[in-house]
């Protein structure tokens, strides 16, 4: 399996036509391992038919956080929502939104990386409102939105 913090692709090789092919041309539940499309769908979709060399690695990056992180966290006993995606700004920006009824989780993807975020917003009981950001340029980061990705799903279940 591919490690989530690196921008090489894996080579893979198409077992039906023996060709090589680079990880993110060859994604595929047999190629993949773990696979969540009940939730990854669209993301999932977006990332095969995306061209920008430097927004298709940030978003498998991006895919893979959340599909370990579900199989992680997840107990498969309660639903979670599926993770919306759409390109904005002229196919230079990818943006996720993972909605909860208390929680919502988003991602925009720039092109360059350093203007990569993650941010949430989550409602409280007394109707307040509490929200948080972070960039998604290093390892750090992504470590941090495995967190909130773990909170979601155990405020969900």
């Amino acid at each position: 399996m591919n490690n989530i913090f690196t921008d090489t692709p894996i080579k893979k090789v198409d077992p039906k036509t023996n060709n090589e092919s680079s990880y993110y041309d060859y994604l595929s539940i047999e190629s993949r391992g773990i696979y969540h499309p009940e939730i990854l769908e669209e993301p999932v979709n977006l990332l095969i038919s995306l061209h920008d060399k430097s927004l298709k690695p940030q978003l498998l990056k991006i895919i893979e956080v959340f599909d370990i992180s579900i199989d992680k966290y997840w107990d498969t006993k309660s639903n979670l929502p599926k993770i919306s995606a759409m390109i904005l700004n002229d196919m230079s920006e990818v943006v996720l939104n993972w909605t909860f009824k208390s929680l919502k989780i988003g991602i925009s993807i720039s092109q360059n990386k350093n203007d990569s975020i993650w941010y949430y917003a989550l409602n409280n009981n007394r109707g307040g409102l509490s929200t948080e950001y972070g960039q998604l340029s290093n390892d750090k980061n992504y470590l941090e939105l495995e967190k909130l990705i773990e909170l979601a799903i155990k405020t969900n279940n």
